[in-house]
């Protein structure tokens, strides 16, 4: 079981938290309710494992078995990478989730979140999770708006206020949906209104679509037209059509999965219904594939008697998938009447990765009688990988036979990785008999990088063994991450002791990023500590993404107390998009605090171009305000450019209040250039009202450069009317030069018209002939 596998049971156990039919949480006495963290760790007293509600299953054999502590859960897992894993170690699981009150749940999570190997932890988390947002919805969204965790936590809180509130719309909708609103914006608002919509669609379909639509790419747009599907398919198609056409995709492929379910036949006169284009060729698609999992032979039957065309190679090779999941060879077998090579390339790199991971020494087999090319080579490498795992002589045997050297080297790697995890003193023995070369100094650092995730000295001794050079300084980095989830404070010590050069940057970088992602107020005391210089400098334009998503406030605070420089620019730029992403007024009255520097000026313009993609008036408003200086002068020519996007007319009206700048040529040339592409009359017409200057000059070469294509002597003739001679004759040769490729009788004689000297005019005429 992978991870799409895994993941679709942990929903499936969400479903059953929604519907009532997963676990309670256990009786317990007051004594047990209030017991610490370190006490559920250490516990050794038994509890009834999950009590199903309406399930009528016997729980007597899980009644005996004793609750697993956190740590037992990480170290006693019975998968080697944390995504597959057992029947009995998904109860355990349960039982551990089932035995924290709501109020311990948040500890363990940051607990987890701490810990170094996303993988290992991955069932833990989602089941604490669902366990939360089932127990304590409000709980759940309040703790999920806190920051920290790093990429994975933030993902996982997104996932969380998600549950939350879609358990809160379970039973008021309405609460639930001023709940979601309540949100700051970003993906975890959108995705949490997104769950109230998909409850809604239940009682009030229409407006659950007014929900779905105000909200950026189409989220949550599959799910409610699922919903809406099962309920009322007629209904659900008819609200489809009134779509835009780039948002039916994702409707039709839901509503065509709702219906395939239950009978294929009526999904295919449904198909029907659709005008022709890419949502009903998307939606035949999804039909075919799925049918294909029901009665694959009535599925490719049905696809393979449609006319030819693109879409019906699309379908067959979704059923070839399909196929592909339960009979790898049947599924590959149908590949080859697709007349597309690199599609078949692509769907057989797919199947044999996915039957490699079930049987990989069935798929081994087969991709070894396949015919040497680098297609082969790319299979063998995807099996070699899910061979090493369970049988590593083979897989170094199967690597041998690759044919391409470089493919054969990443296989060879992943076979030392794989068996480093099980026996580091074997895979280092075979190293050692390597001859010399590429191979064994990247296998060196694999297992160096193995060793250091359990015995970080034992790694550190391998490294130090090394001769100085690329070897030793590739093997340093391979540990900085392990060593810094364990010591960071010895880890960055470490770096800053290495001699200087971009081996010690590198792996100082390495260590800070870790250590922001587990801990950003450690690791902002950390920077604090270091020496101000170049090295610092882009440790902190290395951090700073990944300090302001986790914890803005410590960002904040350390980009407004930092001196100007790289550094400052970077902490600053980063700390003022961010909040510009939630409120530009509040990031830009936060840049104002700051002294004159050019990181305070990036950052201005920064937001102030993302403030103009939303509301562009505003953020021209606001920039009329600032004093003259680099800051306004640099931002004029990115809200000029946003605003003409909607209103070229307000836009040109607005900057025409500036003075005369090279930042004002820039914005009159990206006005001339979108109002040309709108509406080329209107803004010839604004070309003509404009005082002579640069400006003007600017707006004239860009219009007339965007109207070329449609009326190259037009576009000549404007050119010719710019009054700097420089400007003209750069503006005049580009644009005969382009016409003499399209029409060089045309354009010769343009040429001749033109203002161009006469070795200018040769030039271009010689080029014609």
């Amino acid at each position: 079981m992978r991870l799409p596998i895994i993941i679709s049971v942990i929903i499936a156990l969400g479903i059953g938290f929604a519907a009532g039919s997963y676990f309670t949480p256990p009786t317990t006495s007051a004594t047990t309710e209030s017991k610490s963290l370190a006490d559920t760790d250490s516990s050794s007293s038994t509890h009834s494992s999950a009590s199903f509600r309406n399930s009528g299953q016997d729980t007597s054999s899980s009644a005996t078995r004793s609750v697993p502590t956190l740590d037992a859960l990480l170290h006693n897992s019975d998968s080697p990478d944390g995504f597959m894993t057992s029947y009995h170690h998904m109860k355990d699981i349960m039982a551990y989730a089932d035995s924290l009150s709501p109020a311990e749940i948040p500890q363990a999570l940051d607990k987890l979140y701490k810990m170094p190997n996303n993988r290992m932890k991955f069932s833990i988390v989602y089941l604490l999770t669902l366990r939360f947002a089932d127990a304590d919805p409000q709980g759940a969204l309040d703790w999920s708006q806190k920051q920290g965790g790093g990429q994975y936590g933030f993902y996982m809180r997104r996932e969380m206020a998600d549950l939350a509130v879609g358990a809160m719309a379970q039973a008021d909708p309405a609460s639930a949906l001023t709940q979601a609103q309540q949100l700051p914006a970003g993906p975890k608002r959108d995705q949490a209104i997104a769950a109230v919509a998909g409850k809604m669609v239940l009682t009030d379909p229409t407006q659950a679509l007014k929900l779905i639509q105000s909200l950026p790419n189409g989220a949550g747009t599959y799910e409610l037209f699922s919903s809406w599907a099962d309920k009322d398919p007629a209904q659900a198609t008819q609200a489809l059509l009134q779509l835009p056409a780039q948002k039916r995709n994702q409707a039709a492929n839901a509503i065509a999965s709702s219906l395939v379910e239950k009978d294929p036949q009526s999904a295919i006169a449904w198909l029907g219904s659709l005008p022709p284009g890419q949502t009903h060729d998307d939606a035949q698609s999804t039909v075919a594939s799925m049918w294909a999992q029901q009665d694959s032979q009535a599925a490719i039957a049905w696809t393979q008697a449609l006319p030819p065309s693109p879409a019906k190679n699309h379908s067959l090779e979704n059923i070839a998938r399909s196929v592909g999941q339960n009979d790898p060879l049947a599924g590959l077998s149908l590949l080859q009447s697709l007349p597309s090579a690199s599609t078949r390339n692509n769907v057989q790199q797919q199947l044999v990765q996915e039957w490699s991971r079930e049987d990989p020494q069935a798929a081994a087999d087969y991709v070894s009688k396949l015919p040497n090319s680098p297609q082969k080579s790319g299979l063998l490498r995807n099996v070699v990988n899910d061979l090493a795992r369970t049988d590593t002589p083979a897989a170094l045997a199967l690597a041998q036979s690759i044919v391409s050297p470089n493919e054969k080297n990443n296989a060879l790697q992943n076979v030392i990785g794989a068996w480093a995890q099980n026996d580091a003193a074997a895979a280092q023995a075979y190293v050692d008999s390597l001859p010399d070369g590429k191979l064994k100094s990247d296998a060196q650092r694999n297992i160096i990088s193995e060793v250091a995730n359990s015995d970080i000295n034992t790694a550190l001794a391998m490294v130090n063994k090394l001769t100085p050079g690329k070897e030793k300084d590739d093997a340093q980095q391979a540990i900085a991450s392990q060593w810094t989830r364990t010591d960071p404070q010895a880890a960055m010590a470490y770096g800053a002791s290495l001699p200087p050069g971009p081996a010690r940057t590198k792996f100082m970088q390495n260590v800070a990023s870790q250590m922001f992602n587990d801990d950003p107020a450690a690791a902002a005391d950390m920077l604090r500590k270091l020496p101000d210089d170049d090295t610092k400098d882009q440790i902190i334009g290395n951090v700073a993404g990944n300090w302001v998503n986790n914890d803005i406030a410590s960002a904040q605070a350390f980009a407004s107390a930092m001196a100007p420089g790289k550094g400052q620019a970077s902490l600053v730029t980063a700390v003022a998009n961010q909040m510009a992403s939630e409120d530009p007024a509040k990031a830009l009255t936060w840049t104002d605090t700051l002294q004159d520097s050019p990181g305070k000026n990036q950052a201005i313009n920064g937001v102030v171009s993302k403030w103009a993609d939303s509301d562009p008036a505003a953020a021209g408003k606001y920039l009329e305000s600032m004093p003259d200086g680099a800051a306004r002068d640099g931002a004029l020519p990115a809200v000029a450019d946003k605003w003409a996007n909607s209103d070229p007319t307000a836009a040109a009206q607005w900057a025409a209040d500036f003075p005369s700048s090279t930042q004002k040529d820039q914005a009159y040339a990206s006005i001339a250039n979108k109002w040309a592409g709108s509406d080329a009359v209107s803004a010839s017409s604004w070309l003509t009202q404009l005082p002579n200057g640069s400006s003007r000059d600017a707006a004239i070469a860009s219009f007339s450069n965007k109207v070329f294509a449609n009326d190259p002597e037009g576009a000549d003739q404007w050119a010719e009317s710019i009054t700097d001679p420089a400007s003209r004759q750069t503006a005049v040769t580009s644009l005969l030069a382009k016409w003499m490729q399209t029409d060089p009788t045309s354009a010769a004689a343009a040429v001749q018209k033109s203002s161009l000297s006469p070795d200018a005019k040769a030039q271009l005429l010689q080029a014609k002939q």
